[in-house]
């Protein structure tokens, strides 16, 4: 990041953000957290199975407001409560796969995959809207639904 001009335009600009009013309600003392789980099973007949579970922390919001009507700054959108006082929900995913080797001859292999994706068919929201209005905390984005992936791979 560089800056031009005088310290009081950088001040302006944001580039020094320890102002008196910095940690009012744009401070982020929250925590989050992972945890992930997986595994794999080898069958007869070149039959692998595997699974991974993951439990994510849901995201950590405030909520915003509009403020218009000033002389220096039209408008402004500043937080109104802390950091962490809405907190998306939190996200369980498990994953599936089954997959069955083919020997060709000679080294050579031909493999079929089939993958699941969020087996369990969450729809929870991954980011909603935070503003202060009549489309206040509604989702804006949700967990994609289960999908089907079908694999070949040839190995040689």
């Amino acid at each position: 990041m560089s800056s031009s001009g005088s310290g009081l335009t950088a001040y302006l600009n944001g580039i020094y953000p320890n102002t008196p009013n910095a940690g009012i309600n744009s401070s982020n003392f929250t925590s989050e957290h992972v945890a992930r789980g997986s595994g794999a099973y080898s069958f007869p007949l070149d039959i692998t199975a595997s699974v991974i579970y993951e439990q994510r922390s849901g995201l950590a919001q405030a909520p915003q407001a509009l403020f218009t009507g000033g002389q220096q700054t039209p408008s402004i959108v500043l937080n109104i409560a802390p950091i962490g006082s809405i907190h998306l929900p939190t996200l369980n995913t498990l994953d599936l796969r089954i997959a069955k080797m083919f020997s060709v001859g000679h080294g050579k292999k031909i493999e079929g995959r089939i993958n699941m994706f969020n087996a369990l068919n969450i729809n929870s929201a991954l980011t909603q809207n935070v503003r202060v209005g009549p489309t206040y905390l509604q989702p804006t984005t949700i967990v994609l639904p289960r999908v089907l992936d079908f694999n070949i791979l040839y190995r040689f």
